[in-house]
């Protein structure tokens, strides 16, 4: 006897597949890409080289650097991973019409941190190259993933509540995790510069959704 699933399952069933595909493919295209640029690194730049890109804010320094023992960094940075993306998907399950953002920073800082990973296993260490200066510390192209997927958790936080509750619930969901992302920048000196970054994203995001609001009707239609 063959069974046919309701259109509720199904619909689950489709969002499922959505989420994966978008979350693996871009952590996949994140954590290689940050592992290439830091393979180019290692190729092309002599470690100890220094040199400026734009004087006096951002330079490359190359330097291999192994902040935690791989014994202590690997299990725990695994677990992580593991229970970020459980949440992920739990908030995607919660929220299936949610902003495809979800998964984009979510594979930013995931890709980040698995690129980092995967740099101890294979290299012995991460390849830091790039400076800015007054943020306290060199950058590699996993770290700058991960600050810009921290970066963005502000807005991902307001676009996913947004389905789900009023717009004042929405901000201030956004507005907590604004201020998450500046405790993580405070509580290690090398994430000065995702304060700043952060700060910025939340500025510009905050001025599109003023404009958006004077130009639309309170009922939601625009004015004609």
């Amino acid at each position: 006897m063959q069974t046919t699933k309701s259109p509720a399952a199904t619909a689950s069933a489709g969002v499922s597949r959505a989420f994966w595909t978008r979350l693996l493919l871009q952590l996949s295209l994140v954590s290689v890409a940050t592992l290439a640029i830091d393979a180019l690194v290692r190729e092309w730049i002599p470690g100890g080289r220094t040199f400026w890109i734009i004087q006096p804010v951002l330079y490359i320094a190359h330097g291999q650097n192994l902040d935690s023992p791989p014994a202590l960094a690997l299990p725990v940075g695994g677990a992580a991973l593991a229970f970020a993306i459980v949440f992920v998907r739990i908030i995607r399950i919660r929220s299936p019409q949610a902003s495809p953002i979800l998964e984009l920073t979510a594979a930013l800082v995931l890709g980040g941190v698995l690129a980092n990973f995967v740099e101890i296993v294979t290299v012995g260490s991460v390849t830091d190259f790039l400076g800015i200066r007054g943020s306290g510390g060199i950058y590699s192209a996993g770290d700058v993933a991960f600050d810009v997927g921290i970066a963005l958790v502000p807005i991902t936080a307001f676009k996913v509540a947004t389905p789900l509750s009023r717009r004042r619930t929405a901000l201030l969901a956004g507005a907590f995790a604004y201020l998450f992302a500046i405790l993580i920048a405070v509580s290690n000196p090398r994430s000065f510069g995702v304060a700043i970054l952060v700060t910025i994203i939340v500025v510009v995001s905050t001025t599109v959704l003023l404009v958006q609001s004077r130009i639309t009707e309170p009922d939601g239609g625009r004015i004609q």
